[in-house]
């Protein structure tokens, strides 16, 4: 058993069992204790772990409409010791119930703080599973949709976070579950080259590219949307309405959406940074729709 406690941190003392307890040993120390015969520190060391052919079963039990799938799993971990600056090579695959599949390798050092750089996989992962989530937030259905990422990050338990990263949002399909029509439907959003310092707060992404492309906005006289409509308040969240039929039909991909670039040299920034945190810095390459 494993227990997140609600500041974050994991109790691991609930391994061991709740019966087990630490009891104080009181003897009588010899009168002079010699040197050689004290014990220096443990050394561990394992040439290789492997925790194959097993699943865990996950549910978030928290969401209006729980999420609940099995992860089969697969970790490797090889030239395992405690001794400080240590590296272990690992290896990690998940395989989720609903399909795609998640995979990590790379190398992570423990001692004397942890380290860690991986190549990172996420291929073809559904993103329907994920409609409890989309719940909380709007009432809009996900019909369809893959996600693929394929990443290298390097980073440490100080503020290092670097990531490089390819993103592709394949065949997205929402639909509107009150009118039951379609709100955007695409066949491919590419995220090219993603690059990410948390030590720096950067952010730099050199192209992204839209295909074939639909999407519904209707905006009304009083200055209202459809878009807007479909927001989630917390008055809502008591009455979600039911999932709308998976049948709708999807705009043909030949009708494409007008998109406007907003100037990048806008003299106000959209989102104010706080006071006390300096804010993300941004670069944005080339936009394509096609």
């Amino acid at each position: 058993v494993v227990i997140r406690l609600d500041d974050g941190s994991v109790d691991l003392q609930a391994l061991a069992g709740s019966g087990t307890s630490v009891t104080e040993v009181s003897g009588t120390a010899p009168a002079v204790a010699d040197p050689e015969s004290e014990q220096s520190d443990w050394q561990i060391t394992l040439s290789e772990f492997s925790f194959d052919n097993s699943s865990i079963d996950f549910s978030d039990l928290s969401l209006s409409q729980p999420l609940r799938l099995s992860l089969g799993l697969l970790i490797e971990v090889s030239d395992i010791n405690n001794s400080e600056g240590a590296v272990l090579p690992f290896n990690l695959v998940i395989d989720p119930s609903v399909g795609g599949a998640l995979s990590a390798e790379g190398e992570v050092q423990l001692l004397p703080a942890l380290e860690l750089t991986t190549a990172l996989e996420v291929s073809d992962l559904p993103l329907a599973p994920a409609q409890g989530y989309m719940n909380e937030f709007a009432d809009i259905a996900i019909e369809d949709g893959e996600l693929n990422i394929d990443a290298e990050l390097s980073g440490d338990q100080g503020d290092e976070l670097d990531v490089q990263a390819s993103v592709s949002l394949n065949n997205l399909f929402l639909t509107d579950r009150q009118r039951q029509e379609t709100l955007l439907n695409f066949t491919a959003l590419n995220v090219d080259r993603l690059d990410f310092s948390r030590a720096n707060n950067d952010l730099a992404i050199s192209q992204i590219s839209l295909q074939q492309a639909y999407a519904r906005v209707i905006i009304n006289e009083d200055g209202s949307s459809n878009l807007g409509r479909t927001l989630i308040t917390n008055q809502d969240l008591d009455q979600q309405p039911a999932q709308g039929d998976a049948g709708i039909e999807r705009e043909s991909p030949a009708a494409q959406a007008d998109v406007e670039l907003a100037s990048s040299d806008s003299a106000e920034p959209a989102v104010a940074a706080n006071e006390q945190q300096s804010a993300l810095n941004i670069s944005l390459g080339v936009v394509q729709v096609e």
